[in-house]
């Protein structure tokens, strides 16, 4: 019993952070803080929940940096004419 334990926290706290990086492209202290967060505020929902909006929230602001470096770039091919 004692065995399984350890097994299932080094699982839980190092393997699962270290894939879902791996496979959602998340750090896994945020995949921890998002599952300690999603599980204070909704519990086991919150848990299930709270990797997939943590990555979509991620791309989402990749995507606004990428936009507001497009923006600036464009500003500044516009000043050089």
């Amino acid at each position: 019993m004692g065995l399984y334990i350890i097994v299932q926290q080094f699982e839980s706290h190092l393997i699962y952070p270290l894939v879902i990086r791996k496979v959602v492209g998340v750090s896994p202290v945020i995949v921890i803080l998002a599952l300690i967060i999603g599980a204070k505020l909704a519990g086991f929902l919150g848990i299930v929940l709270s990797v997939p909006m943590v990555s979509a929230l991620m791309e989402f602001v990749d995507d606004i940096e990428k936009r507001k470096v497009q923006f600036w770039q464009k500003a500044e091919e516009l000043e050089n004419i």
